[in-house]
């Protein structure tokens, strides 16, 4: 009886850690190292949740945008969706031998690098659009959740999804037990996303605004079913990201979350709403721990400086990156 009320006693106290809207752990963000950027989230959401303050908004206006790749789980050495479809069209290829000799297919079943390199970008996104169509909704998140358990990073030996970034997943938690509703707006298939996003952050899969392919409803003698076609609806990606966001959200985010050029635009919509905001760029720059790259971000990055948005250093914020890794002290203290 003891050792029961003794493990009951722990998972309570686990439990404080990340329960719902307003139950928070003495340090919410414990895998960010104490500085201006942990400091200047938390007083921004104590402002914007104080009744009595200046800053207060309500919960419906609390809205959080966060891009995905890059932003939340490693995107190195390629999008995670891209190592999908590129499995996906490795499979296709074996049954398909047509399809086999055609070009890009056919580097990308033989991995050859060569070609990959000098081929189109629109060769490349015509072939991910093949490999995320022409099956139904069904089969397709089945071949999602069959990949997600079996394929690993290339450098790492990892599931792409124990590559999470630690401290954003605490950030998530933290604003939605301060009543913060978040979003994932992403370049990714939102199909895709959403096979993972609710496990990985706790993001359900309504809450994801993506990229999407057309959808058709075909009769079956088991009744309707959603079929993906290999066309494009539309990319979710720069000026599309508010665009979406008013679409499914109808409101303002008054906080944004991203890494490249492809979130300026909607780090740039939080910006100019008429209340508060908190726009932030998370920098890879951690190339021991993770990657250390900006290109594909400078222009975010000079927005960011002329802005005074905070810019989040992976080597000098985060005490960890991944669930899996280590705490380690911050660079240039004695902590």
């Amino acid at each position: 009886m003891k050792q029961v009320r003794v493990q009951l006693i722990l998972l309570f106290s686990f439990l404080l850690g990340f329960a719902g809207p307003h139950v928070a752990a003495k340090d919410p963000l414990p895998s960010w190292h104490d500085g201006k950027t942990k400091d200047d989230i938390q007083e921004f959401v104590s402002s914007v949740t104080n009744p009595t303050g200046p800053h207060y908004l309500q919960p419906e206006q609390r809205i959080a945008v966060f891009d995905n790749d890059g932003t939340l789980l490693t995107e190195k050495p390629q999008y995670m969706q891209v190592a999908f479809c590129y499995a996906r069209i490795r499979e296709m290829v074996k049954h398909d031998p047509e399809l086999a000799q055609t070009q890009p297919y056919k580097a990308i079943a033989e991995d050859d690098q060569a070609f990959l390199e000098t081929a189109s970008s629109r060769d490349l996104f015509n072939a991910t659009l093949v490999a995320n169509g022409g099956t139904t909704s069904q089969a397709y998140n089945e071949m999602v959740q069959k990949w997600l358990k079996t394929d690993t990073h290339p450098n790492s030996g990892k599931l792409h999804t124990d590559l999470i970034y630690q401290p954003m997943v605490e950030l998530l938690i933290f604003l939605r037990a301060n009543g913060f509703k978040t979003y994932i707006c992403t370049g990714s298939d939102v199909d895709f996303v959403r096979n993972f996003s609710q496990t990985a952050y706790g993001v359900p899969p309504e809450q994801i605004i993506g990229s999407s392919m057309d959808y058709e409803l075909k009769e079956t003698p088991e009744g309707p079913v959603i079929h993906r076609k290999t066309t494009l609806n539309y990319f979710n990606n720069k000026n599309n990201k508010p665009l979406n966001i008013q679409r499914i959200i109808g409101r303002r985010p008054v906080f944004a979350a991203g890494n490249s050029d492809g979130d300026l635009a909607m780090l740039q919509f939080a910006d100019h709403g008429t209340g508060p905001s908190f726009k932030l760029l998370v920098r890879h720059d951690d190339a021991n721990r993770e990657y250390a790259y900006d290109k594909g971000a400078e222009k975010a990055h000079a927005m960011a400086k002329e802005k005074n948005w905070h810019v989040v250093s992976m080597e000098k914020d985060f005490k960890r990156i991944y669930p899996h890794s280590p705490n380690r002290q911050k660079p240039g203290s004695s902590e």
